[in-house]
């Protein structure tokens, strides 16, 4: 006898109420691909309200060409995650999507539940945890839909544990014992927080313990941590977060504690910090170009804004160049420096002078008048340097000083 699927049957109010407060879009389809079921997160994501969908054939039909050439239901698949495009009021959407057949006790398809994440935007975790209100049916109500509960939340991705009043585990998910490699046997009934996932960490042991309070005085809480195997002992970050599941009269009787792998996260962000440091170091690079024109000769052209920070690199880069090539001479023009302020005229000074002190000879070409008269106003000794016109100018100075002879015109 082949069973139809039926979310409205009695006992499945419970698990209703979870599903509808989970931070995924889950929903089921009946063999005939019409929609039994349309969470509260599937309408938020999709933009489709359930009363819109429920009794009509799957919306992804239409949404995705993707999701029309790869139903399991019309091509006979499996269980897999796959990546699709929607088309919403919003724009595209990219989702990450798992489902699984739904068989009765003979083997005979009854249906197939999916399970979908909007992965477009980073804060989807924080306005999903937003929105995450977890209620509880009576336990005996449970325990007759047990089987499709435990199926559905073993379809997720995410790591979830159920929790006691007590704060002992009732309930892992598949997640967790796959990438455990233990027996859920050996985890269930046990403290939450004395867990060994918290041991190599007591400030991570005390973020999860915080979570896990929070959930069981009412609160919904999420925060950055990590979790370490029991058997590799590798330490897995994850963004975790916690909810009250409620009775029927909105007592607390436990706490719904998920873990999202954010591995990937942090390597991206880790990438990218590398590649700003990166960039940094080019910039800086490129802000002070110090170019050997001659044998001897160093030419510094300076352009653009001159902050202390910026003369400090520029000083520092010119000595370590001065004694790399051994230089004589020095050329730093500064045509493309429109003003100039008491310290980085200082700055500069104390450039002129470190290069005498390592045997260079320092010309500046390229003054403008009102720098100049700003470096007069301030008191400046121009005594201590030479100065010329342009670049040309210090060129052929530094020439005729190594005795080269420079054709005038």
């Amino acid at each position: 006898m082949v069973v139809e699927l039926d979310i409205e049957s009695s006992g499945f109010g419970f698990y209703k109420r979870v599903l509808n407060v989970a931070p995924h879009g889950i929903f089921a389809v009946d063999k005939n691909r019409n929609v039994v079921f349309w969470n509260r997160a599937a309408e938020r994501i999709t933009g489709f309200a359930a009363e819109d969908v429920l009794g009509k054939q799957c919306p992804f039909l239409e949404l995705s060409l993707q999701c029309m050439e790869r139903c399991a239901l019309l091509n006979g698949g499996s269980g897999r995650e796959e990546e699709v495009e929607i088309s919403t009021e919003d724009g595209i959407k990219v989702l990450r999507k798992s489902f699984e057949m739904l068989k009765d006790d003979d083997g005979n398809v009854i249906g197939c539940v999916e399970c979908f994440t909007d992965i477009t935007s980073l804060r989807a975790m924080e306005e999903e945890a937003e929105r995450v209100e977890f209620y509880d049916d009576a336990l005996k109500d449970a325990k007759a839909m047990q089987g499709f509960y435990a199926d559905v939340l073993n379809n997720l991705q995410t790591f979830v544990v159920v929790v006691d009043e007590n704060g002992k585990i009732e309930f892992i998910n598949d997640a967790v014992s796959n990438v455990e490699g233990l027996p859920k046997g050996e985890l269930l009934g046990k403290s939450f927080v004395e867990a060994h996932w918290w041991r190599h960490s007591e400030d991570v042991k005390e973020t999860v313990r915080k979570v896990m309070e929070d959930a069981l005085s009412g609160k919904i809480t999420f925060a950055e941590a990590s979790a370490m195997t029991k058997r590799s002992r590798r330490i897995i970050p994850m963004l975790a977060y916690g909810a009250p599941l409620r009775r029927a009269d909105g007592s607390i009787r436990g706490a719904l504690l998920v873990g999202q792998d954010i591995t990937e996260k942090k390597k991206l962000e880790r990438q990218l910090q590398e590649t700003i440091e990166k960039l940094k170091a080019a910039q800086e690079e490129l802000s002070t170009p110090v170019i050997q024109v001659w044998d001897g000769v160093l030419a510094l052209p300076i352009i653009g804004v001159v902050d202390s920070d910026r003369a400090m690199r520029i000083m520092e880069t010119l000595l370590n160049r001065i004694v790399e090539t051994q230089s004589e001479f020095v050329i730093l023009d500064v045509t493309g420096v429109a003003s100039i302020d008491t310290e980085v005229a200082n700055h500069l000074m104390k450039t002129v002078h470190a290069t005498a002190l390592l045997g260079a000879e320092c010309i500046i070409t390229g003054i403008k008048p009102e720098v100049a008269q700003t470096m007069i106003h301030l008191g400046l000794d121009m005594g201590v340097f030479v100065t010329k016109r342009d670049l040309q100018d210090g060129l052929k100075y530094v020439l005729r000083r190594r005795g080269v002879k420079v054709a005038e015109g």
